[in-house]
């Protein structure tokens, strides 16, 4: 025997309750039948209307009075109630399923040369990025400064998990560069803005955030544009610090000092040359090492206006 379709007289009902009706019908269908539905009516001429139910009242047998308990008329008929039903949904799709893509480069190799957020899967799981698309090459940007709007004086956690607008000013997460940067060789890439305009763009050709304290490994450095030189060699195999995790060699927390994780070795002198994620200033003249920094460009006492840290596989 077919099932048959039960729900087709009932198209277009409203959903009643006990509490609620507004069925086509003097009666209350949902109080008569102990049960909220898609009623339209249930007084004499109910064969015309009803079909279905199956949020009536349960019975332990099959056999019942018309149309009570769980009804799916055209299968069973009106004088037996279903043991069980369960009702499911699931999205259409009319396009082949493919997995998300692993990184920036495959969603610019497949024909998306606009930059913006995009999903990609790391881990087996999907997570949203930012990805700039330049000159045939995609990254992934896991940081941003460029207006103070996001605070970066946070917790350990926080930056293991990441923090932030993706659109505007973020830390995309320890955990999440780690993992990225475990699989394969990576490449990493700063831009930098001053408050006087001007601009600089450095590249190593090898970064890696290693699991253990999140430490720093970057190589291979080239000015690619501008001569910003080289602030994270001080900084290289260093392991991450924040306010409440103190990893330095400073008998000073570097990072309560300066409001924000970073891969400090010293607080001051020779041994620190850069934190791009420290406290946001308005103007560019700061005390020694505040701000956004990056020494060999312009000094200790010069807070930048923006930087964008990003990141891409190497082929």
């Amino acid at each position: 025997m077919h099932t048959g379709d039960s729900l087709g007289r009932q198209k277009f009902s409203r959903f009643l309750t006990r509490d609620k009706d507004q069925d086509n019908d003097r009666e209350n269908c949902a109080e008569k039948f102990h049960g909220g539905w898609w009623y339209d009516g249930c007084g004499s001429d109910i064969s015309d209307w009803f079909q279905s139910n199956l949020n009536g009242l349960y019975y332990n047998n099959a056999t019942v009075d018309d149309y009570m308990g769980i009804q799916w008329v055209t299968w069973k008929g009106k004088q037996v109630s279903l043991k069980g039903s369960e009702m499911m949904t699931r999205p259409k799709i009319d396009y082949p399923i493919t997995e998300p893509p692993a990184d920036c480069q495959e969603i610019l190799d497949a024909g998306q040369n606009t930059s913006g957020v995009y999903t990609i899967q790391h881990t087996r799981q999907n997570m949203q990025v930012y990805c700039r698309m330049e000159s045939g090459k995609g990254y992934i940007v896991f940081q941003r400064r460029q207006d103070g709007s996001v605070s970066f004086d946070r917790t350990w956690q926080e930056y293991a998990e990441g923090f932030g607008n993706l659109t505007g000013e973020f830390w995309l997460g320890n955990q999440k560069l780690n993992g990225l940067t475990d699989n394969g060789r990576w490449e990493l890439v700063i831009t930098l803005r001053a408050f006087d305009g001007d601009e600089a763009r450095v590249r190593y050709e090898e970064f890696d955030l290693r699991w253990y304290n999140y430490r720093l490994s970057v190589s291979g450095f080239t000015n690619e544009r501008g001569d910003a030189g080289d602030s994270l060699k001080k900084h290289n195999g260093e392991p991450f610090s924040t306010r409440d995790v103190d990893n330095d060699d400073s008998l000073e927390n570097c990072a309560q000092k300066f409001h924000g994780g970073w891969w400090y070795r010293e607080c001051n002198g020779n041994k620190f040359k850069s934190n791009l994620n420290g406290l946001y200033y308005n103007n560019a003249t700061v005390d020694d090492y505040m701000g956004i920094q990056w020494v060999t460009w312009k000094g200790k006492q010069v807070s930048l206006k923006r930087c964008e840290m990003m990141t891409r596989r190497k082929l």
